[in-house]
């Protein structure tokens, strides 16, 4: 279905409102029907969206009522910040994994994410779509804190729950690694000019140790050096500054 719950969405959206000025540039991602839109619109108006299934895209004309659609799997769709994203019923149809790679990917490039899930909600092929599959049809509260710890919830009843950003900056690290791009997993090393080449790579993403273990027994990455940095650039500087010696007391005699 291209549409979702509708509990919780006024109250969410005017979180949102009150939180960020008009001109916040918004990411809603699977936007199906474009079910934010009727809770956005009438104050932001930088609205852009993600839809992997290119029916929904045209049913619903979205690209003449979002400022930019891109008909993208959110798994592969790349991009540099976003004021707010918006995840509306969209990790239950990934994978466990997959869905960490996309939130943790997302946590750094936006100043709030909005995470919006059904609980114990069973669903398989709708309307043609295999996107409509849930592949994490087993979420509850519990689960979301265990799977997904760098989020908390701010809205829930037994069926569906809202969660934004927990407020801790996620780790990041500077990876030394020889990427196998015909076992590339996504993730975002520089210039993958050639998917058919290995090339050494110095790779700045968001993940954990349990990811990047993930990643490399994927043979995506082979480990030659981690090193975590607290902030992510193209350029690391060694802002370390030298101890001065500590003068010695003359001792008393």
């Amino acid at each position: 279905m291209a549409t979702s719950h509708a509990v919780y969405k006024k109250e969410i959206t005017d979180y949102l409102k009150g939180k960020f000025n008009k001109n916040a540039k918004i990411l809603d991602v699977g936007a199906g029907e474009g079910t934010y839109l009727p809770f956005l619109q009438d104050y932001f108006s930088n609205i852009e969206a993600v839809e992997v299934f290119k029916p929904n895209i045209d049913n619903y004309d979205l690209e003449n009522r979002y400022k930019k659609v891109y008909n993208v799997n959110i798994i592969d769709f790349k991009y540099d910040y976003y004021d707010i994203i918006i995840f509306g019923d969209i990790i239950e149809h990934l994978e466990i994994k997959e869905a960490q790679m996309v939130l943790e990917y997302a946590y750094n490039r936006c100043k709030e994410m909005v995470v919006a899930v059904p609980y114990m909600n069973k669903q398989g092929i709708e309307e043609n779509n295999i996107y409509e599959i849930h592949k994490q049809d087993d979420l509850t509260d519990n689960i979301m804190k265990e799977r997904y710890p760098y989020l908390k919830n701010v809205f829930k009843n037994e069926i569906y729950g809202y969660y934004i950003k927990e407020g801790r900056k996620m780790k990041n690290y500077l990876v030394k690694a020889l990427i196998n791009f015909d076992d590339y997993e996504g993730l975002d090393a520089n210039n993958p000019a050639n998917p058919h080449i290995r090339r050494d790579v110095d790779a700045i993403f968001n993940c954990d140790k349990e990811r990047y273990e993930y990643l490399k027994s994927k043979n995506a990455v082979m480990l030659m050096g981690i090193e975590e940095i607290k902030e992510q650039s193209s350029v690391i500087t060694n802002n370390t500054k030298e101890e001065k010696p500590k003068k010695k007391k003359a001792s008393k005699k």
